[in-house]
This record gives C-alpha cells, structure tokens and sequence, in this order.
C-alpha cells in the first residue's frame, strides 16, 4: 500500500523531482535540431510571401492583360500570371501549413521542457527569432519582437492573400475575382484555428467562440479580414467593373477619391503598343490574342492594338480614343458606351459588335465590316464609314453628321431617326434599309441605291439626289420634305404633278409637332 502511494504521488509530480535535475543533451539538441528545421521552413514561407507581394504588385497592367509568364521560385518553373495568381495564394497556404507541423513539434518539445526543467531559459535554445514565442524578452526590445514575430506568423498571411486578390481585379474574370478575392477569408480561418492549437485549446463548440471573443488579437485579425471581404466583393469589384462614369474626369457628383479608386482598378494601357508584329505574317495572323478580354472602363487613347484579336471582349465604357484598331477583329465584342473619337478602324471586324451609345466621332471605318452592330445612339459625327459594310445594323437615333459614307453597304440597316446631316452617301447601298424619320438635309445621295428603302417622315431638306437608283415617287411620296432637293428632271417633274406640297418649304409648327 505505501509503495502503490509513493509510485502515484511520484508520478503526478515528476517536475518536483526534477526541478534539480540536469537537463538531458538530447532533449536540448533535440529542441534545437527542431528550431533549425523550423527556422528553414519559416524563412522559406517568409520569403515566398515577399516574393508574391513584390511580383504583383510590380506586375504592370500590360503584363496582367497579354498574361506574361512570371516564375515560381519553388517549382522553379514558368508560368503565366493567370496561373501564378491561382498558384500562388495554394502555394503559401500550404508552406503555412507545413511551417505550423513544425512548429508543433517544437512546441510541444519546449512545453516538455518548461514542465519538468523550469530553471531552463531561452539562453539554453538555439538563438533565433521564434523563441520570442515561448520565452519573450523583457523590455520595450523583447516586446517588439515578439510582436513582429507574431504579425509574421499570424497576419502576414491574410495580407499578402488580401495584396495577391487586390490585384487580380484588374482582370475582372467575373468568377475568378470572387474565387482569389476570397483567398484572404480563407486563410484567416487556417491561422485562427492553428492559434487556437498552439495555445492549446480543446475545440469545443461552446468555448471556441468565447476564447476567440476574448482575445484582442484574433479580434483584430477577424474585423479586418471580414472588413476587407466586404468591401472587396460589395464596393471594390462592382466599382472596377463599371469602370469610369466619364472618361478622362470625374464628374461632379462623384468625389475625387471614389474616381481615383475607379481609375486604380481599370487598366490603363494608353500610349502602349500591345501587339507585336509577327516575323512570318499572314493575312489571317493576329498580332495579340485578347479575345474575351475583359477591360471594363480601361484607359486605351492612342493604344496600338493593329491586327489584335478582340472577339468577344468586354470593352464598356473604355477610353479609346485615337486607338490604332485597323484590322482588328472585334466580332461581338463589347463597346457599349466606349469612347473611340478619332479611332483607326480601318478593315476592322465589328459583326454584331455592341456600339450602342459609343463615341465614334472622327473615326476611321474604312472598310469597316459592321454587320448586325448595335449603333442605337452612337455618335459617327464627321466618321469616315466609306465603303463600309453595314449591313443589318442598328442605327437607331445614331448621329452620323458630316460622317463620310461613301460606297457604304446599308442592306437591311436600320437607321430610323438617324442624323445624317451633310453626310456623304454616295454610291451607298440602301437597300431594304429604314430611313423613316431619320434627318438627311444636305446629304449627298449620288449614284446611291434605294431599292426597297422606307423614307417615311424623312427630311430630305436640300439633299442631293441626282442618279440615284431604284428611287421611286412612291418612296418619296411620305417623305416630311423634298424641300430645295436636287432631283433629275424625271423624278422632279413627277413629284410636281402628284406630290408638289413635298417641294415646298415646311411649315416650323408643323415640323415640331411632328418632333414631338
């Protein structure tokens, strides 16, 4: 019976017993071999996490759009920037990871050592800075390392994901954004539930929320990272998406801050050539592939972007003027409300592009391919369309003043309240196309096509429409006027004998009623 009692009492106090006790080499080498291994991994995460922040943040715009190659220094190999802002965030994620099964190992090997040899300090570990951890130095010195050591270990994750997603927007990949922008989320919960174990806490539910509640730390880290998640994914990718208001100035009832915000997050590529010309061209070769791009209220005046491929890319609201887009391929692409005012749209492909209230004005589309474009709105003021190809596209309320249209093709085009004041349409095809409405006072029609257009309620106010072809009285019999037009004798003499009214000057009451 007392051997039983002095073999429990031994037991349960073994520290008592060893308070006096030399303490084992191999336990301190052990404590020291761990701490170097430890130490190899830290230094490792460290540095992967400042070469992430510096490779991204360094990253320019050009870089993010044509997805250059960038290398990963554990891999060691090449990768895109697509792929590096995907691997990236995994990457430090799992030397996190790995770095805290180390640091495990080491803390439960010092936890063996203050329990049965107190009398042992830091002095006896291998010096380094992680020990602040267990045996903090005194002082205003000892207190700022183990704060730097802790922010190293428990902040500067969710910060370098946060820095790492903060940039991807750039892109404006609709799921990617929202994928990355949570990364910071995620990582918070990894360091939060390794906190817990280091401090050796027992996970029950009705405890883990209480001991995190009543740590200023972990308060700190969760306010900032749901802070940042809410205005990354409810303000920061809305307002990059949108892109500017008002290229070029922030209007006034948008604040000078919110327009600089806007104009860090949409990419500016103005005065860049992108595309490189290839050594063996063809006429089929694109010079940058950018097809499905998006860049949303992006900043591209005087961009050479010659031959690029542009399918499908998502250009809203982007400043584009005097862009250099010859040739360029722009087939269902985006450009609703893009500023291209005295762009080089030579030979461009814009089939069933979106141009709906774009600036077009003074630019260049020669040649043009523009079937099935929606011009609703758009202003091709003083635009060179010559020989341009029209076909099917709406044009509804477009202004194409002093626009030159020469040998334009307008089969089918709708152009129903259009203003082609002064433009230049000779030898157009006009064909099937609807003009009701549209104002076309001093338009020149020369040698232009009307066969089977719809001229009802047009303005034909001192246009010139000598041969023209497939032009008959009935067209021109619902016209609003034919006031000071220039006819062929023929059709003039017509017009005379059914419809002489058409030749008289417009009354101004009768014209505004009709405008309203």
């Amino acid at each position: 019976m007392t051997n039983k009692t002095s073999n429990k009492i031994s037991s349960t106090k073994p520290s008592e017993s060893n308070k006096k006790l030399k303490v084992p080499s191999w336990l301190l080498e052990k404590i020291n071999e761990a701490s170097k291994n430890t130490r190899k991994i830290y230094f490792l995460y460290i540095g992967f996490l400042i070469y992430s922040a510096i490779t991204v943040v360094s990253t320019s715009d050009r870089q993010i759009i044509l997805n250059d190659s960038v290398r990963l220094p554990i891999l060691k190999m090449d990768v895109s920037l697509d792929y590096f802002f995907i691997l990236a965030p995994l990457i430090t994620i799992f030397i996190y990871i790995y770095l805290q099964s180390f640091l495990s190992i080491r803390k439960d090997l010092i936890n063996r050592l203050k329990t049965y040899y107190p009398q042992i300090g830091r002095e006896h570990l291998y010096p380094w800075i992680l020990v602040a951890l267990d045996y903090p130095k005194q002082g205003l010195s000892g207190r700022f390392q183990s704060t730097m050591v802790k922010f190293s270990v428990r902040f500067s994750l969710p910060l370098v994901l946060a820095i790492i997603s903060t940039w991807f927007v750039k892109k404006h990949d609709p799921i990617l954004t929202y994928i990355i922008g949570l990364a910071p989320a995620f990582g918070a919960i990894i360091v939060l539930w390794f906190w817990l174990r280091y401090e050796n806490v027992k996970f029950k539910k009705s405890q883990i929320l209480k001991l995190i509640l009543n740590n200023l730390g972990k308060n700190v880290l969760i306010f900032i990272v749901v802070a940042y998640e809410i205005i990354f994914i409810f303000f920061i990718i809305p307002c990059a998406n949108e892109g500017f208001p008002q290229v070029g100035r922030y209007e006034s009832n948008e604040n000078k801050t919110l327009y600089l915000l806007k104009s860090f997050f949409c990419v500016d590529l103005s005065y860049q050539v992108v595309v490189t010309k290839p050594d063996v061209d063809y006429e089929e070769t694109h010079w940058a592939v950018l097809n499905g791009v998006h860049l949303e209220g992006a900043m591209l005046a005087f961009t050479v972007l010659k031959r690029a491929d542009l399918r499908e890319a998502h250009l809203k609201r982007a400043k584009m003027n005097n862009v250099n887009l010859k040739e360029a391929n722009l087939e269902d692409a985006d450009l609703e409300g893009a500023n291209l005012e005295q762009a080089k749209l030579q030979g461009a492909n814009l089939w069933n592009a979106n141009l709906q209230s774009a600036d077009l004005e003074g630019a260049n589309l020669q040649k043009a391919e523009l079937w099935l474009t929606d011009l609703r709105g758009a202003n091709l003021g003083y635009a060179n369309l010559k020989e341009a190809i029209l076909g099917k596209a709406k044009l509804q309320g477009a202004n194409l003043w002093f626009s030159n249209l020469q040998g334009a093709n307008f089969w089918l085009a709708n152009l129903h309240g259009a203003n082609l004041f002064k433009a230049n349409l000779k030898k157009a095809i006009l064909e099937g196309s609807n003009l009701q409405e549209a104002k076309l006072q001093l338009v020149d029609f020369q040698e232009a096509n009307f066969i089977g257009a719809e001229l009802q309620d047009a303005d034909l106010q001192r246009a010139d429409l000598r041969n023209v072809l497939n032009l008959t009285v009935k067209q021109l019999s619902v016209v609003r006027t034919l006031y000071n037009a220039k006819l062929d004798s023929d059709l003039r003499k017509q017009i005379e004998e059914k419809y002489p009214h058409l030749l008289e000057e417009p009354k101004p009451e009768e014209g505004k009623k009709k405008e309203e």
